[in-house]
């Protein structure tokens, strides 16, 4: 927000977020009809190397407020739900620009109607973000090795989407879906971050023959564009186009056993900045079989992805386990490419209630082509534990690590980063609670040197849900 009316106002919704009464904060919420919830969150951090340079200049250090509003309101027929805040700082940065004031701002709106065996939703995200050591991960879910670059600027980031669905459980429906995703860049001179749209609209058709059976053709477009690139020609793509054509199925089985799959045709059109255009096509395939057993599922899986000049296909297989005090699902496989390395994969999807906390893990590990081509193997660790101490507080560690390889020509960037930290929480009243932590950040690129980070912080914070 800029301007006076835009820092009043965020003044203002502050200030009414930090009054709600305590009484709105009683008792359990039915989420039917109109529900309000907020959230603010009084801060400091000092951080050294918060840039994550080879060599530290010094420790920065920031007093914040975040702020955030939603809502949602649901009856038989309509859901609604949205959130919209930011955040108010005050920084002293050693090597940074300094941005006082508010930043951050974000937006979030989901609404969905439905009818006799029809459905129509919409969606809408906008968010604007300070980058500060690398590009974040919270909602540019296209980049793969960018994530390791060190930039700084701002970021926006805004996804827009609506589906509309017929013959809902009918035995002939259709569904359109069309999706807008649009990612900008300003303040930054690194020639490898630039801005990019993605536009896609997918046609689905459906025939259900009996209970047990679906099947359909489906047709999909989507549109890519790359602006802002290194005004050098560097053989970067500009603009992509891909259709697929091909048909799905879901068949039940018996009562333990069932089937999905889709085969399609695809085809790229590609325009680099250099005026060259090539063309790739393929068959892609996406096959599942799930067998329920009495302690969960198994499956077996194998996907075939299409790109320019690259051909790469998966086969793997998938575990669910439900056990009395813990839930776990792994998966495991192997990915060739006619281009690339062979590489193996794994997931893994862990929960585990203790007497007096919980722990949980996931591991994703894809091997993936990226916006610029470039075959990459993703692997991102997240470990998580929580412990009470008594009943007004608890300690909690958060462990998070990154690493990127480049399994096919070895133009894609690699490398690693892992993060620590370390939170201490203790309700002071009904209203507020407080933490105390310390946060440790560690890269290390493929090429140049390695850094770390060290932080400690202390936040003051409420949320609470109303009925107005």
């Amino acid at each position: 927000m800029t301007g006076g009316w835009g820092k009043a106002l965020a003044t203002g919704l502050v200030a009414a977020l930090m009054a709600v009464p305590s009484v709105a904060q009683d008792g359990e919420i039915s989420r039917d009809g109109l529900v309000l919830t907020g959230e603010v969150v009084l801060g400091f951090e000092a951080e050294d190397n918060r840039a994550l340079a080879a060599n530290s200049s010094g420790t920065d250090s920031r007093l914040y407020v975040d702020y955030t509003l939603g809502g949602s309101l649901e009856n038989e027929l309509t859901s609604l739900e949205f959130s919209l805040g930011g955040s108010f700082q005050q920084e002293n940065y050693a090597t940074l620009r300094e941005d006082d004031g508010f930043s951050d701002p974000f937006f979030r709106l989901n609404y969905s109607r439905r009818g006799a065996g029809s459905q129509l939703s919409f969606n809408v995200g906008y968010r604007q973000s300070e980058l500060v050591d690398s590009l974040g991960l919270d909602l540019d879910g296209d980049l793969i090795d960018e994530t390791f670059l060190r930039s700084v600027g701002d970021r926006e980031f805004l996804t827009v989407g609506a589906s509309a669905e017929i013959g809902i459980d009918a035995p002939v429906g259709a569904r359109l879906d069309v999706n807008r995703t649009d990612t900008n860049y300003s303040g930054q001179v690194n020639p490898d971050v630039f801005d990019r749209t993605t536009d896609t609209v997918r046609l689905s058709t459906f025939l259900r023959p009996r209970q047990t059976l679906s099947f359909g053709i489906f047709a999909e477009r989507s549109e890519y564009d790359a602006e802002d690139l290194n005004p050098l020609p560097t053989g970067q793509i500009i603009e992509r186009t891909t259709d697929r054509l091909g048909v799905a199925v879901e068949y039940q089985i018996n009562p333990i056993l069932s089937f999905s799959g889709s085969v399609s045709a695809d085809e790229i059109d590609e325009v680099l900045d250099t005026g060259a255009t090539t063309n790739d096509s393929g068959i892609g395939l996406d096959l599942e079989l799930t067998r329920q057993v009495p302690n969960g599922q198994f499956s077996i899986f194998a996907n075939r992805t299409i790109a320019t000049g690259i051909s790469r296909t998966q086969v793997g297989i998938s575990r669910a386990l439900s056990m009395p005090r813990a839930e776990v699902t792994f998966s495991g496989g192997l990915s060739s490419s006619d281009t690339g390395d062979t590489v193996f994969f794994a997931g893994l999807d862990y929960s585990r209630a203790f007497p007096s906390g919980i722990m949980t893990a996931q591991l994703t590990q894809d091997a993936q082509v990226n916006d610029d081509d470039e075959e990459v193997l993703r692997t991102v660790f997240e470990l998580n534990y929580q412990h009470e101490l008594t009943p007004i507080s608890s300690i909690g560690a958060n462990f998070f690590y990154l690493r990127a390889d480049d399994i096919g020509s070895g133009a894609a960037d690699e490398g690693d980063r892992a993060e620590l930290e370390i939170v201490y929480s203790h309700a002071l009243n009904r209203d507020w609670d407080w933490q105390l932590g310390f946060r440790t950040r560690h890269n290390n690129p493929s090429v140049g040197s390695s850094a770390t980070s060290n932080a400690i912080f202390t936040t003051f914070g409420r949320s609470f849900s109303i009925r107005p």
